[in-house]
């Protein structure tokens, strides 16, 4: 977890969980008060975001990613597996650049 921990620590994120998404399943289509950074652990081609009507795929490669989940978005799991990934708020302070 040195990897992990270092990039929550570098961009001061304030709250950090594991999430699991069983498979087969989307959340509604909402708005958050943040942005979110995202790690995916497990993860496949079938599995996305969806953000102001545009599909993104986040490859479980080591890389984090940030998702402007203040505007309107839902994730959809469509695969038969389940998706696991950490999820992280990022303070609005946080000046975001390319991964």
């Amino acid at each position: 977890m040195t990897y992990t921990n270092q990039v929550l620590k570098d961009l001061n994120v304030y709250r950090a969980r594991v999430m699991r998404m069983p498979s087969k399943t989307c959340y509604s289509y909402h708005q958050d008060y943040t942005r979110r950074l995202h790690i995916p652990l497990i993860t496949n081609e079938n599995c996305f975001f969806v953000i102001d009507d545009e599909v993104i795929r986040y490859p479980a490669d080591g890389n984090y990613y940030v998702a402007d989940t203040r505007k309107f978005h839902t994730f959809v799991n469509a695969s038969w597996e389940e998706r696991i990934h950490i999820v992280d708020c990022i303070s609005d302070k946080w000046e975001m650049s390319p991964v």
